[in-house]
């Protein structure tokens, strides 16, 4: 069975960066542009792993982060930011983040972030 991977962020043109790297890994990927549309589809789509935004319209994606580990605490999930300075950033670490990449992408290290994240969620599995 293939992991799915749930990618949440606001701009299409990360969500499409973001799937070719999931679909180049084997994996089936869901969209969501916002945290409330995250935080719907994680009982829904039960994904193996997220890679979210922190910065998002209506629900933005520390309180997004939040509110999944209310519900799945063993999810994992990568948090990205275009400030890699940003202190929200250590809020998300705090929050039970899994991983943290930064905008513009390293697609070298996202791609590891990602890997080592599906692996550590397969063993869970």
């Amino acid at each position: 069975m293939k992991m799915k991977i749930l990618i949440a962020d606001d701009e299409p043109s990360v969500q499409r960066v973001l799937a070719r790297i999931a679909q180049a890994l084997g994996c089936e990927t869901v969209l969501a542009s916002d945290g409330d549309e995250a935080v719907a589809l994680i009982e829904k789509e039960r994904p193996d792993i997220v890679i979210m935004d922190l910065h998002m319209p209506n629900l933005d994606g520390l309180e997004a982060l939040r509110m999944i580990h209310d519900t799945r605490p063993a999810m994992r999930v990568i948090v990205m930011t275009g400030d890699g300075a940003d202190v929200r950033a250590r809020a998300a670490f705090e929050s039970g983040a899994a991983g943290f990449v930064t905008k513009p992408f390293n697609f070298a290290a996202l791609r590891q972030t990602v890997s080592d994240n599906l692996a550590l969620a397969e063993t869970r599995a």
